[in-house]
């Protein structure tokens, strides 16, 4: 009997992470000097890969995220990489000097402050709905 509690109290638990893993919308954060510029997954790839590195009107982008596993999840599918080679790639390329890799954050106020002063910051992070007014959501053009 104490078998079969002890299962269904793993499941339920187990259950409501995903659940709550799910809930996560996963957005793209951007600087107000950014927000007309439109990100498809090919752009994304190539800025959190170190590859583009300014937009369109020659303003300086800076990746960063927020340090949790769902975001993490995006960034490598983004990447289209696994965890391992994700580290791998930017040990490469810190190590060659060819590059700095994206910034993390494990608090959103510190992610919010960096982006408000950082004007080409594109950042990978849970929806909230109290955005500052320097920071808004953009969408992943197909």
């Amino acid at each position: 009997m104490k078998f079969f509690i002890i299962l269904i109290s793993s499941l339920l638990l187990t259950t409501s992470n995903v659940i709550y893993a799910e809930a996560d919308k996963i957005v793209i954060l951007v600087n107000q000097e950014l927000s007309d510029d439109y990100f498809s997954k090919r752009t994304l790839k190539k800025i959190f890969l170190g590859r583009k590195q300014s937009n369109h009107a020659g303003v300086s982008i800076s990746p960063c995220y927020l340090d949790t596993t769902a975001v993490k999840n995006s960034l490598y599918s983004i990447s289209n990489k696994s965890p391992a080679s994700f580290r791998s790639y930017w040990n490469k390329r810190l190590f060659s000097g060819a590059g700095s890799s994206p910034k993390t954050f494990s608090d959103i106020g510190q992610l919010y402050r960096y982006m408000s002063i950082k004007k080409g910051a594109v950042c990978l992070a849970i929806s909230d709905k109290k955005l500052p007014d320097s920071i808004s959501e953009t969408v992943i053009k197909q």
